[in-house]
Protein backbone atom coordinates (compact mmCIF):
# COMPACT_ATOMS: atom_id res chain seq x y z
CA UNK A 1 0.00 0.00 0.00
CA UNK A 2 2.96 2.81 0.90
CA UNK A 3 4.65 1.43 -1.99
CA UNK A 4 1.51 2.28 -4.08
CA UNK A 5 0.71 5.50 -2.49
CA UNK A 6 4.16 6.69 -3.23
CA UNK A 7 3.56 5.99 -6.99
CA UNK A 8 0.95 7.79 -6.56
CA UNK A 9 1.75 10.90 -5.11
CA UNK A 10 4.65 10.98 -7.26
CA UNK A 11 2.82 10.77 -10.11
CA UNK A 12 0.25 13.36 -9.38
CA UNK A 13 3.80 15.59 -8.33
CA UNK A 14 4.41 15.28 -12.20
CA UNK A 15 1.02 15.65 -13.64
CA UNK A 16 1.07 19.27 -11.34
CA UNK A 17 4.56 20.07 -12.26
CA UNK A 18 3.19 19.64 -16.34
CA UNK A 19 0.04 21.17 -15.97
CA UNK A 20 1.61 23.83 -14.17
CA UNK A 21 4.38 24.42 -16.93
CA UNK A 22 2.01 24.04 -19.54
CA UNK A 23 -0.61 26.73 -17.82
CA UNK A 24 3.13 29.19 -17.88
CA UNK A 25 3.73 28.71 -21.08
CA UNK A 26 0.44 28.93 -22.37
CA UNK A 27 0.19 32.78 -20.16
CA UNK A 28 3.67 33.58 -21.29
CA UNK A 29 2.24 33.46 -25.42
CA UNK A 30 -1.02 35.05 -24.33
CA UNK A 31 0.98 38.12 -22.86
CA UNK A 32 2.67 38.11 -25.93
CA UNK A 33 6.17 37.35 -24.62
CA UNK A 34 6.81 34.10 -26.86
CA UNK A 35 5.42 32.46 -30.07
CA UNK A 36 2.56 30.17 -29.81
CA UNK A 37 3.09 26.41 -29.91
CA UNK A 38 1.52 25.12 -32.74
CA UNK A 39 2.79 21.67 -35.18
CA UNK A 40 3.36 21.13 -39.03
CA UNK A 41 0.30 18.41 -38.58
CA UNK A 42 -1.55 21.44 -37.89
CA UNK A 43 -1.55 22.52 -41.89
CA UNK A 44 -2.65 20.65 -44.17
CA UNK A 45 -0.44 22.19 -47.47
CA UNK A 46 2.48 21.23 -47.74
CA UNK A 47 4.08 24.57 -48.68
CA UNK A 48 2.39 26.03 -45.87
CA UNK A 49 3.82 23.70 -43.27
CA UNK A 50 7.66 24.57 -45.40
CA UNK A 51 7.32 27.93 -44.63
CA UNK A 52 6.19 27.33 -41.12
CA UNK A 53 9.08 24.78 -40.75
CA UNK A 54 11.84 27.35 -41.93
CA UNK A 55 10.46 30.49 -40.68
CA UNK A 56 10.44 28.35 -36.79
CA UNK A 57 14.41 27.74 -37.65
CA UNK A 58 14.78 31.55 -38.73
CA UNK A 59 13.21 32.91 -35.49
CA UNK A 60 15.39 30.74 -33.43
CA UNK A 61 18.91 31.54 -35.18
CA UNK A 62 17.79 35.40 -34.37
CA UNK A 63 16.25 36.20 -37.61
CA UNK A 64 13.11 37.68 -36.62
CA UNK A 65 12.08 39.54 -39.59
CA UNK A 66 12.72 36.84 -42.08
CA UNK A 67 11.00 34.25 -40.08
CA UNK A 68 7.79 36.54 -40.33
CA UNK A 69 8.55 36.80 -43.88
CA UNK A 70 8.50 33.10 -44.11
CA UNK A 71 4.87 32.34 -41.68
CA UNK A 72 3.35 35.42 -43.52
CA UNK A 73 3.53 32.76 -46.42
CA UNK A 74 2.38 29.81 -44.62
CA UNK A 75 -0.76 32.70 -43.02
CA UNK A 76 -1.67 33.06 -46.79
CA UNK A 77 -1.59 28.81 -47.78
CA UNK A 78 -3.22 27.90 -44.43
CA UNK A 79 -5.27 30.71 -43.02
CA UNK A 80 -4.48 29.15 -39.25
CA UNK A 81 -4.83 32.52 -37.21
CA UNK A 82 -2.80 31.30 -34.40
CA UNK A 83 0.10 31.98 -37.57
CA UNK A 84 -0.69 35.67 -37.21
CA UNK A 85 0.10 35.76 -33.96
CA UNK A 86 3.35 34.52 -34.22
CA UNK A 87 4.07 36.92 -37.04
CA UNK A 88 3.63 39.66 -34.51
CA UNK A 89 5.76 38.46 -31.95
CA UNK A 90 8.03 38.02 -34.83
CA UNK A 91 7.77 41.68 -36.31
CA UNK A 92 7.73 42.80 -32.50
CA UNK A 93 11.53 41.43 -31.73
CA UNK A 94 12.82 42.73 -35.33
CA UNK A 95 11.76 45.87 -33.50
CA UNK A 96 9.33 47.09 -36.97
CA UNK A 97 6.55 48.60 -34.98
CA UNK A 98 4.26 49.10 -37.63
CA UNK A 99 4.21 45.41 -39.45
CA UNK A 100 3.94 43.96 -35.58
CA UNK A 101 1.22 46.64 -34.78
CA UNK A 102 -0.99 45.15 -38.01
CA UNK A 103 -0.40 41.57 -37.23
CA UNK A 104 -1.54 42.32 -34.15
CA UNK A 105 -4.57 44.13 -35.60
CA UNK A 106 -5.34 40.83 -37.65
CA UNK A 107 -5.25 38.40 -34.91
CA UNK A 108 -7.30 40.41 -32.33
CA UNK A 109 -10.27 40.40 -35.62
CA UNK A 110 -9.92 36.44 -35.63
CA UNK A 111 -11.71 33.99 -32.75
CA UNK A 112 -8.55 33.00 -31.40
CA UNK A 113 -8.13 34.90 -28.83
CA UNK A 114 -10.28 34.89 -25.21
CA UNK A 115 -11.56 37.76 -23.20
CA UNK A 116 -8.22 38.17 -21.01
CA UNK A 117 -5.98 37.36 -24.02
CA UNK A 118 -7.62 40.34 -25.69
CA UNK A 119 -7.94 42.47 -23.07
CA UNK A 120 -4.01 41.84 -22.43
CA UNK A 121 -3.48 42.00 -26.12
CA UNK A 122 -5.65 45.11 -26.61
CA UNK A 123 -3.35 46.66 -24.54
CA UNK A 124 0.19 45.82 -26.08
CA UNK A 125 -1.44 47.13 -29.19
CA UNK A 126 -2.06 50.39 -27.16
CA UNK A 127 1.29 50.69 -26.48
CA UNK A 128 3.00 50.10 -29.16
CA UNK A 129 0.73 52.12 -31.22
CA UNK A 130 2.00 55.07 -28.75
CA UNK A 131 5.67 53.92 -29.45
CA UNK A 132 5.41 54.36 -32.83
CA UNK A 133 3.52 57.89 -32.55
CA UNK A 134 7.14 59.37 -30.18
CA UNK A 135 9.23 57.94 -32.76
CA UNK A 136 7.51 59.68 -35.73
CA UNK A 137 7.85 62.91 -33.53
CA UNK A 138 10.98 64.76 -33.48
CA UNK A 139 13.06 64.12 -30.17
CA UNK A 140 12.70 67.27 -27.76
CA UNK A 141 15.40 67.50 -25.00
CA UNK A 142 14.11 66.59 -21.94
CA UNK A 143 12.45 68.87 -19.28
CA UNK A 144 11.92 72.55 -19.61
CA UNK A 145 14.93 72.59 -22.52
CA UNK A 146 12.25 71.01 -24.81
CA UNK A 147 9.67 73.79 -24.46
CA UNK A 148 11.97 76.14 -24.62
CA UNK A 149 14.08 74.56 -27.96
CA UNK A 150 10.38 74.05 -29.44
CA UNK A 151 9.36 77.77 -28.53
CA UNK A 152 10.08 79.80 -31.79
CA UNK A 153 13.11 82.53 -31.23
CA UNK A 154 10.86 85.54 -31.56
CA UNK A 155 12.56 87.55 -34.30
CA UNK A 156 14.56 90.82 -33.26
CA UNK A 157 12.77 93.72 -33.79
CA UNK A 158 14.09 95.54 -36.88
CA UNK A 159 16.36 98.23 -35.87
CA UNK A 160 14.96 102.00 -36.79
CA UNK A 161 16.62 103.22 -39.85
CA UNK A 162 17.59 106.71 -39.82
CA UNK A 163 16.34 108.25 -42.69
CA UNK A 164 18.73 109.47 -45.08
CA UNK A 165 19.26 113.09 -44.91
CA UNK A 166 17.81 114.67 -48.68
CA UNK A 167 20.90 114.96 -51.01
CA UNK A 168 21.52 118.83 -50.69
CA UNK A 169 19.76 119.99 -53.61
CA UNK A 170 21.99 121.57 -56.48
CA UNK A 171 21.57 125.48 -56.91
CA UNK A 172 20.12 126.65 -59.52
CA UNK A 173 21.95 128.12 -62.27
CA UNK A 174 22.87 131.51 -62.03
CA UNK A 175 20.42 133.32 -64.73
CA UNK A 176 22.78 136.48 -63.98
CA UNK A 177 25.62 135.48 -66.77
CA UNK A 178 22.91 134.58 -69.08
CA UNK A 179 21.12 137.75 -68.23
CA UNK A 180 24.03 140.56 -68.63
CA UNK A 181 25.36 138.50 -72.17
CA UNK A 182 22.82 140.18 -74.21
CA UNK A 183 23.52 143.91 -72.08
CA UNK A 184 27.29 142.74 -72.97
CA UNK A 185 26.84 142.36 -76.39
CA UNK A 186 24.96 145.42 -76.89
CA UNK A 187 27.16 147.41 -75.71
CA UNK A 188 30.22 146.04 -77.07
CA UNK A 189 28.29 146.40 -80.66
CA UNK A 190 27.45 150.05 -79.84
CA UNK A 191 31.43 150.39 -79.13
CA UNK A 192 31.70 148.96 -82.31
CA UNK A 193 29.31 150.52 -83.96
CA UNK A 194 30.79 153.93 -82.19
CA UNK A 195 34.36 153.15 -83.83
CA UNK A 196 33.32 153.01 -86.99
CA UNK A 197 31.51 156.18 -87.01
CA UNK A 198 34.91 157.60 -85.80
CA UNK A 199 37.09 156.11 -88.41
CA UNK A 200 34.39 156.69 -91.03
CA UNK A 201 34.56 160.44 -90.10
CA UNK A 202 38.64 160.29 -90.29
CA UNK A 203 38.09 158.43 -93.17
CA UNK A 204 36.15 160.87 -94.94
CA UNK A 205 38.66 163.42 -94.19
CA UNK A 206 41.25 161.54 -95.75
CA UNK A 207 39.31 161.52 -98.96
CA UNK A 208 38.75 165.35 -98.68
CA UNK A 209 42.25 165.89 -98.37
CA UNK A 210 42.62 163.95 -101.45
CA UNK A 211 39.95 165.81 -103.27
CA UNK A 212 42.02 169.29 -101.94
CA UNK A 213 45.51 168.49 -102.79
CA UNK A 214 45.12 166.81 -106.33
CA UNK A 215 41.52 168.48 -107.77
CA UNK A 216 41.04 167.27 -111.15
CA UNK A 217 43.52 164.33 -110.70
CA UNK A 218 46.20 166.77 -110.70
CA UNK A 219 47.86 167.21 -107.16
CA UNK A 220 50.54 170.03 -105.37
CA UNK A 221 54.12 169.49 -105.87
CA UNK A 222 55.19 167.45 -103.15
CA UNK A 223 51.70 165.78 -102.23
CA UNK A 224 52.49 162.21 -101.83
CA UNK A 225 49.07 160.75 -103.22
CA UNK A 226 49.56 156.95 -103.57
CA UNK A 227 50.34 157.41 -99.80
CA UNK A 228 47.30 159.31 -99.07
CA UNK A 229 45.11 156.67 -100.54
CA UNK A 230 46.47 153.26 -99.24
CA UNK A 231 45.57 155.27 -95.44
CA UNK A 232 42.20 156.04 -96.53
CA UNK A 233 41.62 152.48 -97.79
CA UNK A 234 42.71 151.06 -94.94
CA UNK A 235 40.23 153.30 -92.53
CA UNK A 236 37.42 152.72 -94.93
CA UNK A 237 38.07 148.95 -94.11
CA UNK A 238 38.48 149.60 -90.36
CA UNK A 239 35.42 151.44 -90.75
CA UNK A 240 33.34 148.60 -92.59
CA UNK A 241 34.91 146.03 -90.19
CA UNK A 242 33.90 148.08 -87.00
CA UNK A 243 30.72 149.04 -88.47
CA UNK A 244 29.70 145.03 -89.56
CA UNK A 245 31.09 144.06 -86.40
CA UNK A 246 29.02 146.04 -83.62
CA UNK A 247 25.98 145.49 -86.14
CA UNK A 248 26.31 141.50 -85.58
CA UNK A 249 27.09 141.94 -81.98
CA UNK A 250 24.60 144.69 -81.31
CA UNK A 251 21.83 142.51 -82.70
CA UNK A 252 22.62 139.27 -81.11
CA UNK A 253 22.69 141.08 -77.90
CA UNK A 254 19.18 142.41 -78.96
CA UNK A 255 18.06 138.67 -79.86
CA UNK A 256 19.12 137.09 -76.59
CA UNK A 257 17.19 139.92 -74.26
CA UNK A 258 14.35 139.70 -76.28
CA UNK A 259 14.73 135.31 -75.34
CA UNK A 260 15.52 136.18 -72.36
CA UNK A 261 12.23 138.66 -71.38
CA UNK A 262 10.20 136.13 -72.82
CA UNK A 263 10.98 133.47 -70.20
CA UNK A 264 12.88 131.31 -72.32
CA UNK A 265 15.24 128.43 -70.39
CA UNK A 266 19.14 128.56 -70.84
CA UNK A 267 18.10 125.80 -73.53
CA UNK A 268 15.88 127.97 -75.67
CA UNK A 269 18.89 130.37 -75.54
CA UNK A 270 21.22 128.21 -77.06
CA UNK A 271 18.74 127.11 -79.62
CA UNK A 272 17.74 131.05 -79.53
CA UNK A 273 21.64 131.71 -80.33
CA UNK A 274 21.58 128.83 -83.20
CA UNK A 275 18.86 130.25 -84.64
CA UNK A 276 20.83 134.02 -85.40
CA UNK A 277 23.30 133.70 -87.77
CA UNK A 278 25.51 136.20 -88.79
CA UNK A 279 27.34 136.85 -91.54
CA UNK A 280 30.25 139.25 -92.27
CA UNK A 281 32.53 139.82 -95.31
CA UNK A 282 35.13 142.10 -96.66
CA UNK A 283 37.16 142.48 -99.82
CA UNK A 284 39.25 144.91 -100.97
CA UNK A 285 36.94 147.80 -101.25
CA UNK A 286 35.12 147.49 -98.00
CA UNK A 287 33.16 145.10 -95.82
CA UNK A 288 29.51 143.58 -95.37
CA UNK A 289 27.91 142.62 -92.33
CA UNK A 290 24.28 141.38 -91.70
CA UNK A 291 22.37 139.14 -89.07
CA UNK A 292 19.80 136.68 -90.01
CA UNK A 293 17.20 134.54 -87.51
CA UNK A 294 13.93 133.25 -86.94
CA UNK A 295 11.55 134.35 -83.85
Amino acid sequence: MRIHRSAGMIGAWLCALALFGGAAAHARAQEGQGLMKMGESDMSDQDARAHFKVGTSLYEAGRFQEAASEWEQAYALSKRDVLLYNIYVANRDASDLPKAIDALQRYLGTQEPDAKQRLNLQARLTAMRNALAAQQQPASAPGGAANSAAAPTPAAAPEASTPAAPAPEKPAPSRRSSSALPLVLVVTGGALLAGGLVTGLVTQGKVSSIEDNCPKDTCRAGYDLPAARSSARTLATLTDVLLAGGAVLSGVGVVLWLTHQGGASPSEHASARARVTPLLACAADGCVGSVSGRF
